[in-house]
């Protein structure tokens, strides 16, 4: 919300009549560093949480085969809805 702030006031900076800097957007080039350095946060944040679902989904469990008494392990990627799965600790 702070950036649209700022977005308001850098448009308003560009009208000579009511501007202190003569009709230059002189909030433009900090705006556009606040906003892509939040971009790039927030890339790399989603590249982490990327990495750790990836790794969670390599995690085995133990899972019903309905068609015999035991448990076979999959990954928790190969989990489906309704599928009957073995909880051992936590």
């Amino acid at each position: 919300m702070a950036n649209m702030y700022f977005l308001g006031i850098m448009f308003m900076q560009m009208i000579p009549k009511i501007s202190l800097s003569t009709g230059a957007p002189v909030m433009a080039l900090p705006l556009v560093f606040v906003v892509v350095l939040s971009m790039i946060k927030d890339a790399y944040e989603d590249y982490k949480r990327h990495k750790a679902d990836k790794q969670e989904n390599l995690a085995t469990t133990e899972v019903d085969s309905f068609d015999s008494e035991k448990f076979e392990t999959v990954q928790w990627s190969h989990l489906k809805v309704g599928d009957l799965v073995r909880v051992a600790e936590n």
